[in-house]
């Protein structure tokens, strides 16, 4: 990066001004001296220019989308059930930074992904990973029971949620569609 020419644009008109004349906030004018002196050393040369909200409508619109039901599992626990189930084909519901197969599906379209809305897809004829927003379980059992389908679902241990119904017979134990099953620690887990 060094010598190179960066622009910077930016929907907040207080960065433009603070990145050139620093600001009063300590630990703000601290950031901004660091930026400084950065470009400096690298010989960069940083220019931020302001764009009004209303001419940055779909930026503005796609930086405000966050997925509260992104989940995952640690990549040792996926490692060792695609040892011992897999190989899996296809990641369900990814996105580009915790995608655990090259094949994966996102809820909007990310880098590198194969479709937009898992339940759109043909599910049959894969080894599906099945890790769904726990909003959308009873949506995927019902596919993977409707296009008899291949894969591990991952749900939590959550006896009081309205699908935990759908995998059990209400004694304990599991429906016959279930073949085999494995019970994680929350450890295992991440967001």
């Amino acid at each position: 990066m060094h010598g190179k020419e960066v622009a910077l644009y930016i929907d907040n008109k207080n960065v433009s001004y603070i990145l050139e004349s620093g600001s009063n906030v300590c630990g703000v004018h601290e950031i901004c001296l660091s930026i400084q002196d950065w470009c400096s050393k690298n010989d960069v040369c940083l220019s931020a220019t302001w764009i009004p909200r209303k001419q940055n409508v779909h930026a503005d619109y796609l930086s405000r989308c966050h997925d509260c039901d992104d989940w995952s599992i640690n990549q040792s626990i996926f490692e060792y059930l695609n040892d011992k189930w897999g190989p899996y084909t296809v990641d369900r519901f990814a996105t580009h930074y915790n995608a655990k197969c090259l094949r994966f599906n996102s809820r909007f379209w990310v880098p590198g992904t194969e479709a937009v809305d898992a339940f759109k897809q043909c599910w049959r004829g894969e080894k599906n990973w099945i890790v769904s927003p726990a909003n959308r379980v009873m949506e995927s059992i019902r596919k993977i029971k409707y296009e008899r389908c291949c894969g591990t679902l991952v749900v939590p241990k959550w006896k009081s949620a309205p699908f935990w119904s759908m995998i059990t017979n209400g004694k304990g134990e599991y429906c016959d569609f279930i073949n085999l099953r494995m019970c994680l620690s929350c450890l295992d887990w991440e967001r």
